[in-house]
């Protein structure tokens, strides 16, 4: 659902968005597997994933492909969680786990608890929205230049002529309001 959180903001990145179908079928198969579906619709949430800058016409040099290095994690393969970021008591964990039943609790796995080191934070935080923000830009772009074929919603490259573009920032109630406040 759509609980309200508050004044919380949420990022979450992932290497690929899940079909519905595979969704379904892991929900039927695993007690307690949550994926994008459960969480994409709460509005504290800011969801990017892996996503590559396509080639556009005859040019190759303008887009971008994955280096086939890794054939079972295309884009992101770092392993990290950080609670209150930006405060005096912040919590990293980092380490080989992954965040899912197989890992926490069958494997040998490391896992590091970093609380209250606001110098560790700052370094994991700003490492992750580098990340973040390099694959919502792509993600982004992908889904502009989508609208712009299906003729659905805005397209990339389209003039906003007005100020629309820039109300969520301005608007108490949006994620993008909280996020102006907090990383100013």
């Amino acid at each position: 659902g759509n609980e309200a959180g508050g004044n919380l903001l949420r990022y979450v990145l992932l290497d690929n968005k899940p079909s519905e179908h595979s969704s379904e079928k892991r929900h039927h198969s695993k007690d307690g597997y949550i994926d994008y579906y459960d969480f994409k619709d709460v509005r504290e949430n800011r969801i990017a994933f892996g996503a590559i800058l396509p080639m556009v016409g005859d040019d190759d040099t303008n887009g971008e492909s994955l280096t086939g290095l890794d054939t079972f994690v295309d884009y992101i393969h770092t392993k990290y969680m950080i609670v209150d970021a930006l405060t005096e008591q912040p919590m990293v964990i980092t380490g080989s786990a992954n965040f899912s039943a197989a890992s926490t609790d069958k494997n040998d796995e490391n896992s590091l608890v970093i609380q209250g080191d606001t110098s560790v934070a700052d370094i994991y935080f700003t490492e992750f929205m580098r990340l973040f923000d390099h694959f919502y830009s792509r993600d982004k772009y992908n889904e502009l230049v989508a609208n712009k074929a299906s003729r659905k919603g805005p397209a990339w490259g389209e003039v906003v002529a007005d100020e629309s573009w820039l109300r969520p920032y301005f608007d108490s109630s949006s994620q993008l309001y909280r996020e102006r406040l907090l990383l100013r």
